[in-house]
């Protein structure tokens, strides 16, 4: 009888184990807080360009960045609707990626927030460049392995992405005026077509000269994280950045 006393006494202390291992994992937060699950966090930069040390996170519950409810939804399993890379892995979000994600959107710009993204999308690495932190395609982010790597500033890598797509849903109005003031010519090849003609010089990169939409989405790049420098090379472009988004076109903004 002592035997079977032990053992139901084991039992029921393996059962409260459990019991309170769920009523942690179901830890309440107040509103505008999620529940964080202790895990482990890779170093990385931070929006404002601080490296963050590798540490194992306790868990906690965390106030919601001003991104999380309207992109925590956008953050999607699967490959992208109508992918142009062809035989990209798609792999699972973990956590980690989810927060950083999410705390790496936050202190961009609304402006640049309010661009139309139907999701932001997890795959293993870009096939035409392994070191490749990110891609987007129609409305559609993909973000690589690297862009998670110490070497990348995550909030930088998105508004780079989002201001892709801030291009590509320009009006012909608004792509006219960039590239007039950006430098790139307009003119007719022999078929009749016309054919942009880049600059030949005032990049602030040299990937800018690859096409417009990527010299766009460089140019704001550097306009919220390098500033001095786009406008020490691309004053007519910072000037037109600055009078078309305003004074609140900028990185840490309340939203």
């Amino acid at each position: 009888m002592a035997v079977k006393s032990c053992k139901c006494v084991l039992v029921s202390l393996f059962a409260l184990g459990f019991c309170l291992q769920l009523l942690a994992l179901a830890e309440p937060c107040q509103k505008g807080q999620h529940w964080v699950r202790a895990h482990y966090r890779k170093g990385y930069i931070r929006a404002d360009g601080v490296n963050v040390s590798a540490t194992s996170v306790v868990a906690h519950c965390q106030d919601n960045p001003p991104s999380n409810q309207n992109w925590q939804v956008k953050l999607a399993t699967g490959l992208p609707h109508a992918w142009q890379q062809g035989g990209e892995r798609t792999v699972e979000w973990t956590l980690e990626q989810k927060e950083r994600v999410l705390d790496a959107l936050s202190p961009l710009p609304q402006v640049l927030l309010n661009t139309a993204i139907e999701g932001i999308y997890r795959l293993k690495t870009s096939k035409i460049d392994v070191d490749n932190p990110a891609a987007g395609f129609n409305g559609q982010i993909a973000i690589y392995d690297p862009a998670f790597s110490t070497r990348q500033n995550l909030s930088r890598v998105m508004a780079h992405e989002i201001a892709h797509e801030m291009y590509r849903q320009f009006s012909f109005a608004d792509r006219t005026e960039y590239l007039n003031v950006a430098g790139w010519r307009v003119k007719e090849a022999p078929s009749g077509l016309p054919v942009i003609v880049p600059r030949l010089d005032g990049y602030v990169d040299e990937e800018c000269a690859d096409s417009p939409t990527e010299d766009f989405a460089k140019n704001i790049e550097y306009y919220l994280f390098d500033p001095s420098k786009l406008k020490n090379v691309s004053p007519d472009i910072s000037q037109w950045i600055h009078k078309k988004y305003g004074d609140k076109f900028k990185m840490g903004v309340a939203h």
